[in-house]
């Protein structure tokens, strides 16, 4: 038979315990893993803003999503439909085309206002490859830092882990900014002049090339 005092004991030992594993826990998250650099989201900083909309598709549970992020920070989902979906670059009215994953060339355009999407045989030289301008950004790493240049102006140099990379860049059409996607699933924008720090523009990003409107 216990008594009080024994199973006071016990109960400080268990509290003990479990403080000691949160304790744990949290130094391994502090030390144990290299972060990407911190960085604001876009719709928290106060500044200027990308001149249009940028696209990107996911292909998951057997279906192909379509994302939207907006020059005011704002991410939409305006389209989700059967596995197949390319992009291929943005029509005049506003209107995303993807190339579908069919024996005959073939483009789905999905309204990105309303989420209607209609399918036509790709038109000559539409849907053979994806029209985005080239990559201009070239990520360089030199004394723990990574260094990212456009044109040969420095956009962002900043402390990094070796992890760390940058996966792909995009220049916007008007070439004022670049869009980066990084390996931890993110969408940076940048001014092309070296303005002012990178931003978040949208998070759980896949490694691909998003592109711009216009």
């Amino acid at each position: 038979m216990t008594t009080d005092r024994e199973d006071g004991r016990r109960v400080s030992s268990l509290v003990l315990a479990g403080v000691l594993v949160v304790a744990v826990v949290a130094a391994v998250l502090l030390f144990g893993v290299e972060r990407a650099p911190d960085l604001p989201d876009l719709a928290e900083v106060d500044g200027p803003t990308p001149p249009a909309r940028i696209a990107w598709t996911e292909h998951d549970g057997g279906e192909t999503c379509l994302h939207l992020a907006s020059p005011d920070g704002t991410v939409t989902e305006p389209w989700c439909g059967e596995p197949g979906g390319d992009l291929l670059g943005w029509e005049g009215d506003g209107a995303v085309l993807l190339q579908l994953w069919e024996v005959e060339p073939t483009v789905r355009a999905v309204d990105v206002e309303t989420g209607a999407s209609t399918t036509r045989p790709a038109d000559s030289g539409e849907g053979t490859a994806l029209h985005h301008p080239e990559e201009p950004v070239q990520p360089a790493r030199g004394d723990g830092e990574l260094l990212v240049e456009h044109g040969g102006v420095e956009v962002w140099r900043t402390d990094a882990p070796a992890s760390y990379e940058i996966v792909t860049t995009v220049a916007s059409p008007d070439g004022t900014w670049v869009a980066l996607v990084d390996n931890a699933e993110r969408l940076l924008v940048v001014e092309a002049d070296g303005g002012s720090r990178p931003r978040v523009w949208a998070h759980g990003v896949p490694p691909q090339v998003p592109v711009w409107e216009g």
